[in-house]
């Protein structure tokens, strides 16, 4: 199935997945850690005079977190792959913390999980420079990422928090000023994600196209979510193209004022939502100027 698709089409994929991975890695271990140490887990010692992260760890770490507080609204958030495999293969935190999550997938204990999570590590260098990947570095990634994040949901599953967690989201949005938003972790009653702060400095004129891109937790299928995109255009609400992951628009001068929009909202084919209709929603507020 892997050799339908081109160079470019499989780099989308395995990125996709490894941020999947990444974002439920994040999940549980932040769940976890501020449960037992608190809202700063990474500052507090855990015994002996030992800190969750090593020193090189905690280095980048408090680098990351000081030079990019908007993303890091947890600890979790400043960390890379490698020191989110680190914390879930520690002994102490694997036999407390974790055992109980990962036991579904990996029954053989924290050796499995160091294995198999570590195989991801070689495989992610190439789709961070650009390089090629090849089949069997794709199939370990789809592979291992699906793995993990199966014993993440199964134990949600287990302790009832299903309708809380294993839902889909957003976990990455682009657009064409070349940024790129990692929408946090809500715990909140509102899953709308407003992104004006990222963009606030950027104003568009009439005749400007904006493109957004969405992706979504790879590990929901397409046909288990809608996707539906609104926006704002000679002051009325009107519909985009259902079920794309990506929109254009095209700044017309009816458009003019601080209070244009688009809107994308993410909803699960079941009965039930995590929030009312729906289950995360990107909204976007940006404002047009006219030509002079």
């Amino acid at each position: 199935m892997l050799y339908s698709y081109t160079q470019e089409e499989l780099r989308s994929i395995c990125r996709n997945s490894i941020e999947s991975f990444e974002v439920w890695a994040r999940r549980i271990i932040h769940e976890k850690l501020t449960n037992t140490y608190g809202a700063d887990y990474f500052d507090v010692d855990i015994g002996n005079n030992e800190k969750i992260l090593n020193a090189d760890h905690y280095k980048k770490y408090q680098h990351i977190k000081h030079s990019n507080p908007e993303r890091c609204q947890r600890p979790v958030d400043a960390i890379f792959i490698e020191a989110l495999i680190y914390i879930l293969c520690k002994e102490k935190l694997y036999r407390t913390l974790f055992k109980d999550v990962l036991d579904y997938t990996y029954p053989e204990g924290r050796e499995e999980v160091k294995e198999f999570l570590n195989r991801l590590i070689k495989p992610r260098n190439p789709l961070s420079h650009a390089n090629p990947i090849s089949i069997r570095q794709a199939e370990q990634i789809l592979c291992y990422t699906n793995d993990f994040i199966d014993a993440v949901k199964q134990y949600y599953i287990r302790i009832g928090a299903e309708k809380m967690w294993n839902t889909p989201r957003f976990i990455k949005i682009s657009d064409s000023l070349g940024n790129d938003f990692y929408p946090p972790e809500e715990h909140t009653i509102s899953a709308t994600f407003f992104m004006k702060n990222f963009i606030e400095n950027h104003s568009f004129h009439v005749g400007d196209i904006y493109k957004i891109w969405v992706e979504v937790d790879s590990s929901f299928n397409d046909n288990e979510y809608e996707i539906k995109w609104r926006y704002n255009a000679d002051r009325t609400h009107k519909k985009g193209s259902d079920n794309e992951k990506e929109f254009s628009l095209i700044f017309t001068e009816q458009q003019i004022g601080s209070d244009a929009y688009i809107e994308c909202t993410l909803i699960q084919k079941k009965a039930w939502h995590k929030h009312k209709g729906y289950e995360h929603k990107v909204d976007i507020r940006f404002q047009v100027l006219p030509n002079t």
